[in-house]
């Protein structure tokens, strides 16, 4: 890899890092969409780091194998992208499953031996199978500026479009065309292969830099600046990204956290309302008093505890916007954690162990 190509995509990581940083600075789980003991691998965060590095190391080492002139402009669109910061700044199996599939082809192009297909091919179905990929129909999932978190940005897709009427203009294949269409059918029909479309995209796009950069500008300072606008432009949409994927929390309804942190045995404070799903979902006791959650009284308040037997506490998060404050009553006592330990910050639902 050039230094072009090398500073591009650590930028592209820089943002990724990023995320991690802004989440455990807000006190969000490292991994967005999961709580830290639900997801085993958020100790390690630096896995994904390392498949992003990776991942852009096979995929510029692809595009030199093909021999593509535009491979620092589409390296730099694939790493400068709120698609990428997405995919690395967590597990997921659909940067898993694009790993394997760079891996596939550069073993074919570098051996050219059919066999040695077999084992990635097998790895890469049982992928497919076992995170269920489902029928999806929605342009939504592709674009990050409606929602996705592993979509690409408007402005991408709009070079992307100028770099395939490039192409065709000096390409009159066919086949290439019916192999784009096929391709944009399946990506939109199957949820999860956002990836090959940001990949597509990348691609395209790239191409379309590189013929703008090459062009003849009869003022050299506009060529100057209208790419550093068009980094500019990367970069924000990215960063943007970032800031929305630290702000996510986690994505599993309160039924699967309390299922994890409550067991029958256990006797739970709760307000009225959260007390029948909690015995429906945990089998767990529970206590409902109101006049507790508006005490300042630490020692009625640990008696109470004692001659309930509670070991756990759960309040909806509504809560905090309605009657209750954080700030008063038992709330204010909970930040003794020589008495209680947090066990969980959700958005449905906030849970103490009484040590």
């Amino acid at each position: 890899m050039n230094n072009k190509a090398i500073l591009l995509s650590a930028i592209g990581i820089i943002l990724v890092g990023t995320v991690f940083v802004f989440r455990n600075n807000l006190g969000n789980a490292i991994f967005y969409g999961t709580e830290s003991y639900i997801n085993p691998w958020t100790n390690i965060f630096f896995l994904p780091l390392v498949l992003a590095i990776l991942f852009v190391f096979l995929f510029y080492t692809l595009l030199q194998k093909l021999s593509f002139e535009e491979k620092d402009w589409i390296l730099a669109v694939f790493a400068i992208s709120p698609a990428f910061a997405g995919l690395f700044s967590s597990v997921n199996n659909q940067s898993s499953l694009a790993f394997l599939s760079l891996a596939t082809i550069l073993i074919y192009i570098q051996y050219k031996n059919y066999f040695l297909l077999i084992p990635t091919s097998i790895l890469s179905i049982y992928i497919l199978v076992k995170w269920q990929y489902s029928l999806n129909f929605s342009f939504y999932s592709l674009i990050s500026e409606l929602g996705s978190f592993y979509g690409v940005s408007f402005f991408t897709v709009i070079l992307a479009m100028y770099g395939v009427v490039l192409y065709f203009k000096n390409n009159k294949n066919s086949k290439v065309l019916i192999f784009l269409i096929c391709s944009l059918i399946i990506i939109f029909t199957i949820e999860g292969l956002n990836i090959f479309f940001h990949l597509m995209i990348s691609f395209f796009a790239g191409r379309s830099l590189h013929k703008l950069f090459n062009k003849k500008w009869e003022l050299p300072e506009l060529k100057i600046g209208f790419f550093i606008l068009i980094l500019t432009a990367l970069s924000f949409s990215s960063l943007s990204h970032v800031i929305y994927l630290s702000y996510l929390p986690p994505l599993e309804s309160f039924q699967t956290h309390l299922q994890y942190k409550l067991s029958k045995d256990d006797v739970v404070l709760t307000t009225k309302e959260m007390a029948a799903w909690i015995e429906y979902f945990t089998k767990a006791k529970t206590v409902t008093n109101e006049n507790i959650f508006n005490t300042y009284n630490f020692d009625e308040t640990k008696k109470f505890l004692k001659k309930n037997n509670i070991t756990q506490i759960v309040v909806p998060s509504y809560e905090f916007e309605g009657r209750l404050n954080k700030d008063e009553g038992l709330f204010f006592l909970l930040r003794n954690e020589n008495v209680f330990e947090k066990q969980l910050s959700h958005k449905d639902i906030n849970i103490w162990k009484i040590k």
